[in-house]
């Protein structure tokens, strides 16, 4: 018990979202442990500037959320920084919803995508909670249309597994959005993000996807046997190049070693959206 004491005060008290709230937000998660474990129900929390989740001890993605308001700051800072109103934002593996939850503060459109039923009613109920109005699709995506086998029982690493206990219907990016143009995609789907990528290169090839954040670590290696490099090609034959997030939602261009969560879009995109955020931000 102590040891799980010492853990959550620690990511809570070095978390760049907690600074200059770090005490209020310890308090936070402690209640969020203390109530969890009493009434054994979810427990609602406040995510972002002022929206709120409900989060359980059987979400791995939403005790980091009551650690954190913004758990993936760094990268949700880029998306402060280049998302607006009446942007189309697809969440791609949204599991229970947090990037949803949080696209929706900066009343961005949101499409959210998410095979696992039992995340997908999750996903559902914390956008009621904040009144959010979303397509939620019950699916994976992938490079063809049909059903795979899905893993059950891997709370946020749930992924595609021949092995799999459960049968989900599959679709591509590019029947699913058709010829709309698309602000921004998070793609988090435990290594199978070129299957994604290969699914959308209708909208990649038309430059009608303006940026896109990417699971980039060791899952495609082991859940796939895969590299990143397959997709940072993919990318750049499609023009896309590789950044990193930086302070305050800055972009710097990067290369295809693993590592956190990595960006892409075409250069001119990005200077573009530099250039209007040094204005005053996206209309």
């Amino acid at each position: 018990m102590f040891e799980g004491v010492r853990r959550m005060t620690r990511k809570v008290w070095t978390h760049p979202a907690n600074e200059g709230r770090r005490v209020r937000q310890l308090a936070v998660a402690t209640r969020f442990q203390i109530l969890s474990r009493l009434t054994h129900k979810p427990v609602k929390i406040h995510v972002g500037e002022d929206s709120r989740l409900w989060a359980s001890l059987d979400s791995s993605s939403t005790i980091l959320a009551a650690y954190a308001r913004v758990p993936d700051y760094v990268e949700w800072s880029v998306w402060r920084r280049f998302l607006g109103p009446g942007d189309l934002f697809v969440d791609v593996g949204s599991n229970v919803g947090l990037y949803s939850v949080l696209a929706h503060e900066l009343d961005a459109e949101i499409i959210a995508v998410e095979p696992h039923p039992d995340n997908v009613a999750r996903l559902r109920r914390n956008l009621d909670l904040n009144d959010a109005q979303a397509q939620v699709h019950e699916l994976a995506l992938s490079d063809s249309v049909g059903t795979i086998r899905f893993s059950a029982d891997l709370d946020s690493e749930n992924r595609m597994d021949v092995e799999g206990s459960l049968l989900v219907a599959v679709d591509t990016f590019d029947r699913l959005i058709g010829e709309r143009v698309v602000a921004g995609v998070k793609i988090d789907v435990e290594g199978a993000e070129r299957q994604v990528l290969v699914g959308a290169s209708h909208a990649l090839a038309e430059g009608r996807i303006g940026l896109l954040q990417i699971e980039w670590n060791h899952t495609a290696r082991e859940n796939f046997g895969e590299s990143r490099e397959p997709v940072a090609e993919l990318l750049a034959t499609h023009g896309y190049a590789l950044f990193r997030p930086g302070p305050g939602g800055a972009l710097r261009p990067s290369s295809e070693e693993e590592g956190t969560d990595m960006f892409a879009a075409r250069p001119e995109t990005v200077t573009q959206l530099l250039d209007r955020s040094a204005v005053g931000g996206r209309p």
